[in-house]
């Protein structure tokens, strides 16, 4: 009777420490499943963002004129040093054309420099004969200015010429402020002046640069230090743009705003063939 009593109690034992070694692993298990949980999700948040361009210009004329023609239009894509505009240059191109014909006469050089050629060998006769005492200290004197007249005129000349080169640069200057060129690379959003209308400071033409676009995200304080500079970022672009597009993160506000309690971030979406349009929502998650 004893026996079959210690046989139970042992087989009881047996089940009681099977069911705790099956049962603890999967109650801390379960335990734990929330934390693994909460953390995928903590890493795969997505933050709200939009996409900016990295650049706006609204392009206007140094001086004021009537425009000629405006060569682009809205939408049309241009380089950086690209003409745009063009106001009328009439004047400023018959400007150009006088300067240069200054620039490049050569006779009165040409005569001057022989003037001052023949003095030199005047002189140098003339001191061979005062060695011999066929000519007078006068005549000696009157060669010396000479010769030194003749290099006065002719170092005139040369500076004349010098003079008129640079009025023939500031020609072209002046009629390069009527060519009006594109300081970027960019798409053309706006044109305000066309063709015959008088230009005077205001924009003639509005540019944006689209390549790399700017990614602009507003974050809690609490992310602050959690990302850093050159930190990679996936931006998801609102419909009905479709796809994943890898960023850079640019710029980590260095001020957080009291207020609100969040900081900003800028990151670098690169948009060489100009498939992903500015002034769109998306959604960032950090990598």
């Amino acid at each position: 009777m004893i026996k079959r009593v210690s046989a139970k109690m042992n087989a009881r034992a047996m089940f009681l420490n099977l069911s705790m070694s099956v049962l603890v692993p999967i109650f801390f298990g379960l335990t734990l499943l929330p934390h693994v949980v909460w953390a995928q999700n903590e890493s795969a948040d997505v933050y709200d963002c939009s996409i900016e361009p990295n650049r706006r210009v609204q392009i206007s004329t140094a001086v004021e004129g009537v425009l000629e023609k405006v060569l682009v239009g809205r939408g049309d894509v241009v380089k950086s040093g690209q003409t745009v505009a063009l106001l009328q240059s009439g004047v400023e191109k018959a400007a150009i054309d006088l300067a240069r014909a200054r620039a490049t006469l050569t006779a009165q050089i040409d005569a001057r420099e022989a003037r001052a050629k023949f003095a030199e060998r005047k002189l140098e006769r003339v001191k061979e004969l005062v060695d011999k005492k066929f000519v007078s200290s006068e005549e000696i004197d009157d060669a010396e200015t000479e010769f030194e007249v003749a290099e006065k005129n002719y170092q005139e000349a040369r500076e004349s010429q010098k003079l008129a080169q640079l009025d023939w640069v500031r020609a072209k200057e002046q009629y390069e402020l009527r060519v009006i060129k594109s300081p970027i690379d960019g798409v053309v959003v706006e044109a305000f002046l066309s063709g015959g209308e008088f230009a005077q400071g205001q924009p003639i033409l509005e540019l944006v640069s689209l390549h790399p676009l700017h990614v602009e995200v507003i974050l809690p304080v609490a992310l602050y230090g959690q990302i850093q500079i050159g930190q990679s970022g996936v931006i998801i672009p609102e419909s009905p743009i479709a796809g994943e597009f890898d960023a850079e993160v640019a710029i980590v506000d260095k001020v957080v705003d009291a207020a609100s309690g969040t900081f900003g971030v800028r990151l670098l979406l690169p948009n060489e063939d100009l498939t992903l349009p500015a002034g769109i929502e998306c959604q960032v998650q950090f990598q």
